[in-house]
């Protein structure tokens, strides 16, 4: 039963860990109690705008490397 209960934290910290191995493509699954809920739903947003401005650095870098040339 508390394996049960913890699990919602676990996902959580595991999609954590990625994130700070700079793994973007970190999500956690919607559901569970309203209260994880919106803060699952807020961690897949910030890893989702981390991604994008992580795809848009590297266009960047490449448009950047391009002029030096």
């Amino acid at each position: 039963a508390l394996d049960h209960a913890l699990r919602p934290l676990t996902n959580l910290s595991d999609a954590l860990g990625r994130v700070g191995d700079g793994d973007y493509t970190a999500q956690v699954p919607v559901d569970g109690p309203p209260e994880f809920s919106r803060i699952y739903r807020s961690f897949n947003s910030m890893t989702s705008r981390l991604l994008d401005v992580e795809t848009q650095n590297a266009r960047l870098n490449e448009q950047l490397a391009k002029v030096q040339e």
